[in-house]
């Protein structure tokens, strides 16, 4: 069962810690223009030269078409926007994923308009950390996000910590942790700072297969893709 949520506190499985919810974290809702439907994910501030830069994953901005009215709300709680909403003005993912729908290129980044000032200055931004091959493992792994399916509610932030390790099969890494629909896009940090929400990327929630959740891996590709947007500014 999920730990009680204390006031300042994102809540999760592992009992014997316990994780304060990062600012930096939040919530994403978007339409989506080929169904018709309304979906939420998570995504996090990450810091970039013009500091408006969110990570999430590349299935929150690309379907069979790009997703429209797509905001970030971070630290959203219950409704409480304490640090604004912020509406994309670019959406950015790879090829490989609006083209092929491969899982392991299934990450995206958003630049967001500024509002009296940037994300980046707002609420910080986490560090980006790639290998330059694909990794076996990844270790000492904080996952946060919204899930939205039962037992969950989408209302406030989850975690699960734990490591992860690598599916030959296509490519993805996994690590065991309970959070569902709702939660893509959420980070994988390493490094997590519990008093200041920061840490460093090294992989989303990407998708999940009963008690296991994926990530695409965090290679060179990610971060060629990020220095494609990370300095541009839109106010």
């Amino acid at each position: 069962m999920p730990a009680t949520r204390a006031d300042d506190r994102a809540t999760g499985p592992a009992l014997a810690a316990t994780v304060n919810a990062s600012a930096l974290v939040g919530k994403v809702f978007y339409h989506n223009p080929t169904n018709g439907n309304d979906y939420v994910c998570s995504g996090s501030s990450v810091n970039s030269a013009a500091q408006n830069v969110v990570l999430t994953a590349g299935h929150c901005v690309y379907d069979s078409a790009w997703m429209t009215n797509w905001i970030f709300v971070p630290y959203y709680d219950h409704g409480a926007r304490p640090y604004g909403t912020w509406y994309a003005a670019n959406m950015t993912t790879f090829n490989g994923w609006t083209q092929n729908h491969y899982r392991e290129y299934d990450v995206a980044f958003v630049n967001v308009w500024n509002n009296a000032d940037t994300l980046g200055h707002t609420v910080g931004g986490e560090g980006l950390r790639t290998s330059g091959s694909i990794p076996q493992a990844v270790l000492g792994v904080t996952a946060l996000g919204y899930p939205a399916e039962a037992p969950y509610d989408g209302q406030w932030q989850y975690y699960c910590l734990g490591s992860a390790t690598l599916d030959t099969s296509d490519n993805t890494l996994g690590m065991p942790c309970p959070l569902n629909g709702g939660s893509s896009g959420g980070p994988w940090l390493q490094n997590y700072d519990n008093a200041t929400g920061l840490g460093y990327a090294v992989g989303i929630n990407e998708s999940t297969s009963g008690s296991t959740l994926y990530s695409s891996p965090f290679t060179s590709a990610v971060s060629n893709l990020y220095s494609l947007v990370q300095d541009d500014v839109y106010s």
